[in-house]
């Protein structure tokens, strides 16, 4: 089985990861907006990256066909 394209994996990663910042920056900033930058940013990365695998483990087996292509 040859390996998805990059440019169409890069896509569908970003498809993933921009709703998923705007949604985790829209809960969570009114509670965590007078910490340290780099502890958000850790804090975020946290909740962002396993959620953001799972879907993306999801939609690249949905798109298989097409990252193919």
């Amino acid at each position: 089985m040859k390996p998805p394209k990059k440019w169409k994996m890069m896509l569908l990663t970003w498809m993933t990861i921009y709703p998923l910042v705007n949604i985790v920056f829209f809960i969570l900033v009114p509670f965590i907006n007078s910490w340290n930058p780099l502890l958000k940013t850790f804090l975020i990365t946290i909740i962002i990256v396993p959620i953001m695998n799972v879907i993306l483990g999801f939609l690249s087996k949905k798109y298989a066909t097409w990252l193919r292509k």
